[in-house]
């Protein structure tokens, strides 16, 4: 395999590796190893999760959990303080506090408008994994849940890994 492939077809210039987004696969199970060997050298940048089938599944959860589900909550706020009539009060308050958030939340508005509906699915199986691991964040319906049901033993100085 060519990675300077640039084949045309009337005119159209079709997807090649050089420019293309990265992609990484995650591997899990007993075979993991063995699969990415079959892409070295090449612009697939696989990873092999420690871990049985089920492993490399829960690294991609959790990713998404942080990118579309922190995008979704900052949006979520937004649209409550537009609702509640307070959008400038928050953006005033995120300047003085927290200054890179008003910018956070523009880009994640910008950039996830066009294809948000894609991630519906998505943010139903982060919930569900959260559920399924009894996570103080339980599913979308709990989340008010996971400040009153957090353990005291979660102390404040707690380090996220302790969490």
């Amino acid at each position: 395999m060519r990675n300077d492939w640039y084949p045309r077809r009337s005119g159209i210039k079709l997807a090649t590796w050089r420019n293309l987004a990265p992609v990484r696969p995650y591997l899990s199970g007993d075979h993991a190893s063995e699969v990415a060997e079959l892409w070295a050298g090449t612009p697939l940048d696989t990873r092999v999760v420690d871990g049985g089938p089920g492993a490399a599944s829960a690294v991609k959860v959790c990713f998404a959990a942080w990118t579309k589900g922190s995008a979704a909550l900052l949006l979520a706020i937004r649209a409550l303080a537009v609702a509640e009539g307070v959008d400038d009060s928050l953006l005033a308050e995120w300047a003085t506090s927290l200054p890179s958030v008003t910018a956070q939340s523009d880009r994640a508005a910008a950039g996830n408008a066009p294809k948000a509906w894609r991630f519906v699915g998505e943010l139903d199986e982060i919930a569900a994994s959260f559920a399924a691991t009894a996570s103080p964040m339980g599913s979308a319906q709990q989340q008010p849940s996971c400040t009153t049901d957090w353990p005291a033993s979660r102390t404040p100085t707690a380090s996220a890994s302790t969490l």
